[in-house]
């Protein structure tokens, strides 16, 4: 793997990728309750949130307790976040996902436990 080129990608490319995601949906970063990203080290989260205007926003990280875990590391930190309260019905909450022949990917969802629904 050459570190140096999947940072310069991923720093080059989810910022926009996500600021056009926000702006599609008619929000902005300071309205994300939660920032859910691929896990893949902290560094390059720490310049990720800093980039995309998410500094001010929980960043929910399992890294430390998992380490890179890979395609896996979104949907495990989601699952941290909503089991440990960090996330509630109602709360905004921004996927990034990147990697796999540099992709990159995202979802903005209105997080719903489906408790009420039952």
């Amino acid at each position: 793997m050459q570190g140096r080129g999947v940072r310069d990608f991923v720093l080059e490319n989810v910022p926009p990728f996500l600021a056009k995601l926000l702006a599609r949906a008619g929000t902005h970063a300071d309205e994300i309750d939660c920032f859910v990203p691929h896990q893949a080290n902290g560094v390059l989260l720490d310049e990720l949130t800093s980039q995309c205007g998410l500094a001010g926003t929980h960043t929910h990280r399992v890294l430390e307790r998992y380490g890179n875990i890979g395609s896996a590391s979104v949907p495990v930190a989601l699952d941290d976040a909503a089991r440990t309260g960090v996330i509630n019905d109602g709360s905004l909450v921004l996927l990034a996902a990147f990697g796999g022949g540099m992709s990159v990917g995202g979802a903005l969802v209105r997080w719903c436990s489906g408790e009420e629904a039952a």
